[in-house]
């Protein structure tokens, strides 16, 4: 049986804990379409109600069901054993890692296969919370982590390798994709721009971000500024910082959360990373998509999306000298920062567009049916 010809019909479970505006809800969207596209029957329970992407879930065709009324655990976990039970579903696919034990619990109440999300470099995962958090890593039957890095990690702690699958984030290239050139603006003959998109909050150091700006434009480039797109619990204190940094509003926005966040890109220069732990950062993606060339601190699966020196840089975490020297080498050759740009939307294109996204989803579903099939599982769409 060609069981990649076959996933038509068959039931995926989509468990989320938000659909709030972020990267693992961007990906659960694209998933979402592949599987539609696929022919696959798929729902999205979600444990908070709201957020953009519940509605652009809605308007996709897909059900989206509210399972967390209840604030207990226990009884958030029974609202969603009774809505699989009712459904019957395949496979139970987290979105989130702060609900794989959630998945588990049902999957294994339904008859169903669980899929454990891995979505940063598991060691915060699991720190961030002892007991479940290696309960998540553990107890999933299948694992799927969106970087290569984060897999290595997951079998040094000794997690068998048939349980363990690498899921690459995409990009969708038609909407992130360059600015169109615009020659009578004058702004491209005096400034560049530097973005830094993600929420204002501890890992993603967006305070180097800040100290690196100012570095390079005391060092003879007081036209460079910087833009913050992100909101979050440390906003007022970068604030604060970019004021006694001398960052007057010329020099750094702070945008807040932005919903087109493709047009802040193409309104830009150069993308910047800055994170402390990532797992394969949307971010980075969306930005090479758009043309940009990033620079970004080693983290994650950033090694694997950059090419040092041909498509952008990478730096040494927490090391702003380092950072900003490669941000005033992008600012002293405007060639060179178009030629990466031009090098690093070639790249996403070819690897990570919806396509290459595609192909990879129905491949990984298609394995893990095949798996539980050859332990004895029953899955009654395969049996036309």
């Amino acid at each position: 049986m060609n069981m990649q010809q076959d996933l038509r019909g068959i039931k995926i479970d989509f468990l989320s804990g938000t659909l709030e505006r972020g990267g693992a809800e961007r990906q659960l969207w694209y998933m979402t379409r592949v599987c539609v596209q696929a022919k696959m029957r798929v729902r999205v329970l979600t444990l908070n109600r709201g957020g953009p992407y519940e509605r652009m879930l809605r308007d996709e065709g897909v059900p989206v069901l509210w399972v967390g009324q209840p604030r207990s655990r226990f009884h958030r976990l029974w609202s969603i054993i009774r809505q699989t039970r009712a459904h019957r579903p395949h496979c139970i696919h987290s979105a989130h890692f702060y609900s794989n034990l959630y998945a588990v619990c049902a999957a294994r109440l339904c008859g169903a296969a669980d899929i454990g999300a891995i979505r940063t470099d598991v060691v915060h995962e699991v720190s961030t919370m002892p007991f479940l958090g290696r309960a998540g890593v553990h107890l999933p039957r299948y694992l799927v982590a969106n970087s290569a890095q984060a897999i290595e990690t997951l079998r040094a702690r000794g997690l068998r390798k048939r349980s363990l699958f690498l899921l690459e984030n995409g990009v969708d290239t038609e909407k992130f994709s360059p600015a169109e050139p615009n020659d009578d603006d004058p702004r491209a003959q005096t400034e560049i721009c530097f973005v830094c998109a993600g929420s204002c909050a501890s890992q993603k150091r967006i305070d180097l971000f800040l100290s690196a700006l100012t570095q390079v434009r005391k060092s003879g480039y007081p036209r460079v500024r910087g833009i913050v797109a992100g909101d979050g619990p440390l906003r007022g204190v970068l604030q604060r910082q970019a004021r006694e940094l001398g960052l007057g509003e010329d020099a750094v926005q702070f945008l807040g959360e932005v919903g087109d966040i493709q047009e802040v890109y193409r309104k830009a220069d150069v993308c910047v990373l800055t994170s402390d732990y990532e797992g394969m950062p949307n971010v980075v993606l969306e930005a090479m998509a758009c043309g940009l060339p990033v620079v970004a601190t080693a983290v994650g699966a950033v090694p694997d999306l950059l090419t040092d020196s041909v498509n952008g840089y990478v730096v040494e975490r927490g090391n702003v000298t380092m950072l900003a020297d490669r941000l005033r080498r992008l600012v002293q050759d405007p060639r060179l920062c178009r030629e990466m740009g031009q090098r690093a939307r070639s790249s996403v294109k070819t690897r990570f567009s919806l396509a290459a996204l595609s192909a990879r989803a129905i491949s990984l579903y298609t394995s893990i049916l095949a798996r539980e099939g050859s332990r004895g599982r029953s899955w009654p769409a395969l049996r036309r």
